[in-house]
């Protein structure tokens, strides 16, 4: 029987390993020179020209930009607005799952916060979501990305939850309600 140290440290090691998976998504689709991955002054500026900054959105709210051909140079806050027709936001979403075999996706299985859905309407055509499938296990033998705009995403969607981001306020003072910490019992 598994005790709750290992659980603990599958876990963690999960969390490590998402991480992980993400990075060489992102790391997989800039590969494709179409893709960009600004940084969050860049975002900022992009959310502002796309009238897309007075919602609950942030840099954070999406991962990369792309546009349909290379455009031949880094966007940055002050190109933004000269290439903004040409920009569309990414959410990219990975897997190493050996159940998704073809651009069909099926077996796809990924999380994402009603934060990016409401993005992802109020943006509408301007942001796709990119599926990365790093695995060799599949049609063509290789790892492969496909885009999907929000769209066919709600078309293709079988069933959904909400998923809760939570973060700790700093300002409650301790009521000695919680109890620990505990040092890691390691074998």
């Amino acid at each position: 029987m598994e005790s709750n140290q290992q659980g603990i440290e599958k876990k963690f090691l999960k969390s490590k390993l998402n991480a992980g998976t993400e990075a060489k998504a992102h790391d997989f689709v800039l590969q494709d020179r179409r893709f960009q991955k600004p940084d969050n002054q860049t975002k900022k500026m992009i959310l502002s020209l796309l009238d897309l900054d007075q919602g609950s959105w942030s840099s954070q709210s999406f991962d990369l930009i792309m546009s349909e051909s290379p455009l031949g140079l880094r966007i940055t806050p002050e190109s933004a607005a000269s290439h903004i027709d040409d920009i569309t936001l990414v959410e990219v979403k990975s897997t190493r799952s050996t159940q998704v075999k073809d651009v069909r996706l099926n077996s796809f299985f990924y999380g994402s916060s009603k934060t990016q859905y409401d993005l992802a309407h109020a943006a509408g055509d301007r942001l796709v979501f990119v599926f990365v499938v790093l695995t060799d296990s599949n049609a063509y033998g290789k790892p492969f990305f496909v885009v999907a705009p929000f769209s066919e995403i709600e078309r293709r969607t079988r069933t959904k939850r909400i998923q809760y981001q939570v973060n700790f306020r700093s300002d409650v003072p301790d009521q000695g309600r919680l109890r620990g910490p505990y040092p890691l019992q390691m074998d």
